[in-house]
């Protein structure tokens, strides 16, 4: 899906610009990506 790509790039800016505050909504994200990519 578009979405997941689309937040899969954008990730690593998050993580750089907020590491501490939104880590672990980040890693949320990623595990969601994972899981969309494994489904996929």
């Amino acid at each position: 899906m578009v979405t997941y790509q689309t937040v899969a790039m954008t990730q690593p800016v998050v993580i750089c610009n907020n590491r501490s505050k939104d880590f672990l909504k980040t890693l949320t994200v990623i595990i969601i990506n994972i899981f969309a990519a494994i489904s996929t």
